[in-house]
């Protein structure tokens, strides 16, 4: 059923080198590659280790910031007992997509 009060969540992940928006899919792969060490698996986001898109990529979908402050990704798991045993691999993601990447979502876009 259809709400008219949906409003779809999206982001995206700009190079910081080209200024040009990524694939998400690629930035997987590149984070499964670069931070997890292993291969992308062919259909889920994290491969068998840890689904950034659907944590990550969903707060900064919500508004929150990739980079640091009080409105930031960063800050509400580090601020989490439900992500404590998850953290280290989060912040590794984070400061891998920090060094590479800036983040737009809906919420900024409007502005």
């Amino acid at each position: 059923m259809h709400n008219k009060y949906t409003m779809a969540i999206n982001f995206q992940l700009i190079d910081k080198s080209t200024n040009e928006p990524v694939r998400l899919s690629s930035i997987d792969d590149e984070i499964c590659r670069n931070v997890y060490n292993v291969e992308p698996h062919p259909r889920f986001y994290g491969s068998n280790v840890f689904n950034w898109y659907d944590t990550i990529g969903f707060m900064i979908a919500s508004g929150m910031s990739l980079e640091d402050g009080d409105n930031s990704v960063r800050n509400h798991y580090e601020n989490s007992d439900m992500w404590k045993e998850e953290l280290p691999i989060i912040n590794q993601v984070i400061d891998y997509l920090q060094i590479k990447y800036t983040s737009r979502n809906w919420v900024s876009i409007g502005k």
